[in-house]
């Protein structure tokens, strides 16, 4: 995966989704962002230098799928976009959203594809036509087969609002998974006002790579909670199952075990981040951590073996795999704590002892010189005159 645009943790929900799910390596290049202070058209290049692949061959052999969420262009030279178009026409999948600045020619990001030999893999127009709206939604699943979205409807995908949108204008001959169903209140009644197509697609030429684009954009409310809380938590697995639609991987109607164990590859990393960050702070105060990590060690040999049972669909399998590597953390982690606190005891004792000794030293100097008054000798005067 190479995800272009605003793909930052915190700007969209990419690194999530990808982090709970061993199938996926990816590359995070930012060309834009709305929160993160510090960025600059200098820092974006410099992105593009370290992580972009430096030949259009490396583009084609090493990446399946590209996704651009609000996928500003204007860092890249005219020759990498041609890259990209070229691994596009040459297999490789894409996703682009329009519901942020490509959702309309005054946009932030429309300039930079209008002008791009990229518009060309997309599956509409990009012309005046093109409006946004910030009101609600849901979406209609129009295609049953193969199922890429159906396969959700039991969960009550259809019933997840969206909102910021943009009204496509979809070229001859694509393919329409969904449709946005505009919410208006009337009355005091809810209803369905405009249609609008939601996710569409087409295979780019011949020998090309499918190329996908959404209505709406990554942080907005269908698929995630970076701008307003999202109640849909099958966002990611949706996503997932575009790329592996994409790429020719098979796909797979358990839905619920699939979303259980990335959320349980998910809560691993995190819990094992914050273990090894434990680790690594008693190690700065001297702590023998040997032990610790080959315990830790011993479990991600299990988590390599729920991976095994995952890449060959065998999700209860990786489930109970996963659930008993969860439940020994837990125990590394306490242990953990323990041994931190053995290595403070040190410092804190050094930290007492200091403490202790400076008051008692200021102590006597004030006893002596303050109650005691052992330096002082009393005043004497001097008497003039007859007596």
């Amino acid at each position: 995966m190479l995800a272009i645009g605003q793909v930052l943790p915190g700007e969209a929900p990419i690194a999530e989704w990808f982090e709970s799910d061993p199938l996926v390596d990816y590359i995070l290049i930012p060309t834009d962002v709305d929160f993160h202070a510090g960025f600059n058209e200098g820092s974006f290049r410099r992105f593009i230098r370290l992580y972009f692949p430096r030949t259009r061959e490396k583009l084609v052999n090493g990446f399946d799928f590209m996704v651009f969420p609000d996928g500003r262009l204007d860092p890249f030279t005219s020759s990498q976009m041609a890259d990209m178009k070229y691994a596009v026409e040459n297999g490789a999948g894409s996703l682009v959203t329009m519901g942020g600045g490509l959702s309309n020619p005054s946009g932030s990001v429309y300039p930079s594809w209008a002008s791009s030999v990229l518009r060309e893999i997309l599956p509409v127009e990009l012309n005046a036509k093109m409006k946004h709206d910030s009101g609600v939604f849901n979406i209609e699943v129009i295609k049953d087969d193969p199922p890429v979205l159906s396969m959700f409807l039991p969960l009550g995908i259809e019933d997840y609002p969206g909102v910021h949108f943009t009204y496509l204008q979809t070229r001859p001959g694509v393919t329409i998974w969904a449709n946005c169903r505009v919410m208006i209140e009337a009355l005091g009644h809810l209803g369905v006002g405009e249609k609008t197509e939601w996710l569409v697609s087409w295979k780019y030429g011949t020998t090309g790579g499918i190329s996908w684009v959404t209505a709406d954009d990554l942080d907005a409310m269908w698929w995630s909670s970076v701008l307003s809380p999202s109640e849909n938590e099958y966002a990611g697995d949706v996503f997932i199952n575009i790329l592996l639609y994409s790429v020719g991987a098979p796909l797979t109607h358990d839905v619920v075990q699939m979303h259980t164990i990335r959320q349980l590859y998910f809560d691993y990393k995190v819990e094992r981040l914050l273990l090894t960050g434990i680790l690594d702070f008693a190690d700065s105060f001297g702590a023998n951590t040997q032990d610790m990590y080959a315990r830790i060690g011993e479990v991600d040999d299990v988590r390599e073996s729920s991976i095994d049972s995952y890449l060959s669909y065998s999700f209860a399998d990786a489930i109970e795999i996963m659930g008993s590597a969860m439940t020994r953390l837990p125990e590394i982690m306490d242990d953990a704590y323990s041994l931190k606190d053995r290595a403070l005891f040190w410092v804190y004792l050094t930290q007492w002892v200091t403490v202790t000794g400076t008051l008692l030293f200021t102590g006597f100097i004030l006893w002596t010189l303050m109650v005691r008054r052992r330096l002082y000798r009393e005043v004497t005067t001097t008497h003039l005159g007859p007596r």
